[in-house]
């Protein structure tokens, strides 16, 4: 179907239909609402090129990671971020373009992507602690949405993420109160803002209980199931193994499952085994993996929900800055407090 045949089905002009699909401001949103449902029921597709000539647009997005974070592009954890936000970008008819960007002279490289008018906007994955290409995007025109909760509270762009400091927080915490106090934190790789937020729930619980804050017990590896199992191996192996393991991720709690099965031990009933479980599709979620104590977010939502932020920063780039925070939810049986322990309240 093309759009004289779609217009001539809604009894509509050209004009008015290529205007709904185009998201222009003056038409009614009854109207646009009725066009879009006959676009999708009749499998209408507008051409990219002729939609970007109508709409000045270029209908492209890029999403950025840091150049350095490459090698973990293809972890579960960024694939269901990524995936979820091209959908959303490609139901909207925008190309998404993968860039790897270098810290070397980012702020130009932003500039010049805007001068060429390439992409409408710029979707930014995996920011670290110090961050410049935030700082860079400031400086340019181009609409863009950070994937990641930020540090401080005053952030001044526009962000979804899960709050790791609460994720961490809440998960040793029930740890805390099954009577373990050797807790181990498998976190996520060093200098990234997540495995920092991580890392400051945990210690904000060790460190209120007056816990054994030993730098042994704390671990940084990349977001994966071999980097889990080496993490907790050492650990296990270790002159004082922890009675506990707190994994950052959901594919390191899998591989710390698996070190602790290889030493005889049963998760949950012999150590105490929490994660950040995020929904990972492409795992089977988390009916597929183990039972784990914990905090689980959906990722791949959290990628459509930053999509839909940044088409909405692209129709309106004046727009006072939005931030979302993706909710946590609690899961999991109690674990099974260490041997002598005795069960407690964590207030």
């Amino acid at each position: 179907m093309n759009l004289k045949e779609l217009a001539q089905l809604l009894g509509l002009s050209q004009t008015t239909v290529s205007r709904a699909l185009n998201g222009y401001p003056e038409v009614a949103e009854t109207t646009r609402a009725r066009v879009e449902a006959a676009a999708r029921e009749h499998g209408y597709r507008p051409n990219i090129r002729a939609r970007g000539l109508a709409t000045g647009r270029a209908m492209a997005v890029a999403q950025v990671i840091p150049a350095d974070c490459l090698g973990l592009l293809a972890n579960p954890i960024l694939s269901e971020t990524l995936a979820g936000a091209t959908e959303v970008l490609a139901e909207a008819g925008y190309e998404t373009t993968l860039s790897p960007m270098p810290d070397k002279a980012v702020e130009t490289a932003y500039r010049d992507l805007a001068a060429r008018g390439a992409v409408d906007g710029v979707l930014f994955h995996l920011p670290r602690v110090c961050e410049p290409h935030i700082d860079a995007l400031k400086t340019t025109r181009l609409p863009f949405v950070v994937q990641g909760h930020p540090l401080t509270v005053d952030a001044d762009h526009c962000w979804v993420g899960i709050s790791g400091v609460e994720a961490a927080r809440q998960a040793t915490r029930i740890i805390l109160r099954r009577g373990h106090r050797r807790i181990a934190l498998i976190n996520g790789p060093d200098g990234l803002a997540f495995s920092a937020e991580r890392l400051r729930g945990y210690r904000m619980v060790v460190q209120r209980r007056s816990l054994d804050d030993d730098p042994d017990l704390i671990r940084h590896s990349a977001p994966s199931e071999a980097a889990g199992y080496a993490a907790a191996a050492a650990l296990l192996d270790g002159k004082a193994p922890p009675t506990a393991i707190l994994a950052a991720t959901l594919p390191q709690a899998l591989g710390a499952a698996r070190a602790c099965r290889d030493r005889g031990m049963a998760p949950g009933q012999d150590i105490a085994l929490a994660a950040h479980d995020d929904v990972l599709q492409m795992m089977g979620g988390a009916e597929a993996a183990p039972l784990f104590i914990g905090t689980r977010a959906p990722l791949r939502a959290a990628g459509r929900t930053a999509a839909e932020m940044l088409l909405r920063r692209i129709a309106a780039p004046e727009a006072t800055n939005e931030s979302h925070r993706i909710p946590l939810e609690l899961r999991g049986p109690a674990p099974a407090p260490p041997a002598g322990a005795t069960v407690c309240r964590d207030t």
